[in-house]
């Protein structure tokens, strides 16, 4: 595992564990956390990225806006 991917993963973590404290206190805002874990998670880790582009989720929803983005289709890509 490269640093670059170690990092992703660590900040990925952190950021899905603030996600999830966010659905107990209202104070914290969930998703913003969840989705930047998310992204990180599908950098760090290429099971996850392949699982997630398999979900109906993104195939409903976000595949548009994943072959939207340049930034976003170069991470989804890799």
């Amino acid at each position: 595992m490269n640093i670059k991917k170690a990092v992703c993963l660590v900040f990925a973590i952190i950021f899905l564990v603030l996600g999830l404290v966010g659905l107990a206190l209202p104070i914290i805002p969930q998703i913003p956390f969840l989705l930047v874990g998310v992204i990180l998670l599908s950098i760090a880790s290429t099971r996850f990225k392949t699982f997630l582009k398999e979900t109906e989720l993104y195939k409903k929803h976000l595949k548009k806006y994943v072959d939207k983005s340049e930034r976003l289709s170069k991470i989804m890509d890799d």
